[in-house]
């Protein structure tokens, strides 16, 4: 679709990861992304306790009137709005082993904080 925007997350590194396969003192861990109903995940780093995904994801940007994208006063009044609907960025981090077996750690993100500077 010609008017669909993208939040592109780049997921670069962790450090400091807790070991999940105790026989081989390491994890195989991969970043699970969820934002507005979208999971995306990267691809499985083994044996890693200090993985680089360098990973790109592009979530899609579904606003509730394609008005946004044209009219800057309903972009400005109406567009904060619309991104707290969405909900909070949240990255999660787990071990592969087979399947997702243990959770890592996660991170939760406020992007109308990050995008407007301002207390929810």
């Amino acid at each position: 679709q010609a008017n669909q925007q993208h939040l592109v997350v780049i997921a670069n590194s962790a450090d400091g990861l807790p070991v999940a396969d105790p026989d081989y003192g390491s994890s195989n861990p991969f970043v699970r992304v969820k934002y507005d109903g979208t999971v995306e995940q990267s691809p499985v780093i083994m044996a890693s306790l200090t993985p680089i995904w360098n990973h790109m994801f592009y979530l899609p940007v579904r606003f509730t009137d394609p008005v946004i994208y044209k009219d800057q006063a309903y972009k400005k009044n109406i567009f904060p709005e619309e991104m707290r609907s969405k909900g909070f960025l949240e990255l999660e981090i787990w071990h592969w082993d087979g399947v997702p077996t243990e959770f890592l750690g996660s991170f939760r993100l406020d992007l109308v904080k990050t995008r407007y500077g301002q207390p929810v």
